[in-house]
């Protein structure tokens, strides 16, 4: 990513000139601001800093609910939060809806002359954001801000060709888009940790001789209690618990018969033995 970001390694087919570009001669700051409370029965997308640390989603919001001023914005923006710039909030917004306002604490930014999605991934990383640490001003490290003036005389070093920007871009978007299925899969190696420990130090699940988990009850015992359905087999918890459970049995048992196979019914009442149900059957075909 660096090699890609500081121009040390080149995409094929580009060769042109990287320059220092200065944000606010390349593009300019939204400036048109409302009063909420002069439309206290129109519905608004507010982009808010709340609204960007619990998923980044814009929240409907009455005028009535809102009690300072807000900055219209329109099209294609990056938010750049001014207040505290260490927690990168940075905001890219590539089609907003109409009646969308921001937070007074974001720089709404616009440009066409630089790829909006390669400066959201310059503006993130570690340098920048320690330049304008370093401009921030206030009376408390909570509140210190920068100026519009800091971010737009501050000055990136990318191509010049916005073609080339773009398709370093899309290589960036690839990846973060792989970096969040990673992450999906750890979070649910995590639950899953989660749920094993819960069951073996509890002796729902137990271990014989040769290393299998036996299982005394029902794997839906932990999904109910996460709200997340009944019955094995019919939600993501319970099929992770057999798909990994299977995978034990087959490198455990081998030539063993599946009859000394313990697994429960989906009442989760009593255990079976043998494993004749079909998910049991099913998961070690």
């Amino acid at each position: 990513m660096q090699e890609l970001l500081t121009g040390k390694q080149r995409l094929p087919g580009f060769d042109g000139k990287w320059a220092d570009l200065i944000i606010g001669q390349n593009g300019y700051l939204l400036r048109e601001t409302i009063d909420p409370q002069a439309y206290v029965s129109t519905l608004f997308w507010e982009y808010s800093m709340p609204a960007f640390d619990t998923g980044k989603e814009p929240v409907k919001t009455f005028g009535a609910d809102m009690h300072s001023n807000r900055t219209v914005i329109r099209g294609s923006v990056l938010l750049f939060n001014k207040l505290n710039v260490r927690q990168k909030r940075i905001w890219l917004v590539e089609a907003s809806e109409s009646n969308s306002v921001c937070s007074s604490e974001f720089l709404p930014y616009y440009s066409d002359t630089i790829d909006l999605r390669l400066l959201a991934q310059l503006l993130s990383t570690e340098k920048i954001t320690k330049d304008f640490i370093g401009m921030s001003t206030g009376t408390s490290n909570s509140q210190k801000r920068i100026t519009p003036k800091n971010f737009l005389e501050y000055s990136v070093y990318m191509p010049t060709d916005i073609n080339e920007q773009a398709a370093i871009a899309d290589v960036l978007d690839d990846m973060d888009g792989e970096i969040g299925a990673l992450e999906e899969k750890l979070y649910k190696a995590q639950l899953m940790k989660a749920g094993m420990m819960s069951e073996l130090l509890t002796g729902r699940i137990r271990l014989i001789d040769n290393g299998l988990f036996v299982l005394f009850r029902t794997v839906s015992y932990i999904d109910v209690h996460r709200g997340l359905g009944h019955g094995l087999g019919q939600n993501v918890s319970s099929k992770i618990w057999l798909n990994f459970l299977a995978a034990k049995c087959k490198k455990k048992l081998r030539n063993q018969a599946i009859s000394e196979l313990f697994m429960v019914d989906s009442t989760g009442l009593e255990p079976v033995t043998p494993c004749t149900s079909s998910m049991c059957s099913y998961q070690l075909s």
